[in-house]
């Protein structure tokens, strides 16, 4: 998918103002590739449980729209969430 429409799908899918979500999720997505054994860097803090938690949906949601479109009402069956409570 071009960034073009990463982009496009990110400014649809994200509430004005929350844009600190997308990015987490970004991160959440790369987090089993970036390690700190692979960079050499530190965490300087440790996260909270990932099983669950909304990080984990965030991360979910952006595996899925990288692999098709969907609407938020079929994104939020797919996280098995109810639509209002997509994170």
């Amino acid at each position: 998918m071009p960034a073009s429409e990463l982009q496009a799908v990110a400014d649809a899918a994200l509430p004005m103002g929350r844009s600190r979500d997308w990015h987490n999720a970004l991160m959440d997505m790369a987090q089993p590739l970036l390690t700190s054994r692979v960079t050499g860097i530190s965490p300087l803090t440790r996260q909270s449980r990932f099983q669950g938690s909304r990080r984990m949906y965030r991360a979910a949601g952006v595996r899925l729209l990288l692999e098709g479109e969907w609407t938020l009402a079929e994104l939020a069956g797919l996280l098995d969430l109810p639509a209002g409570e997509l994170p």
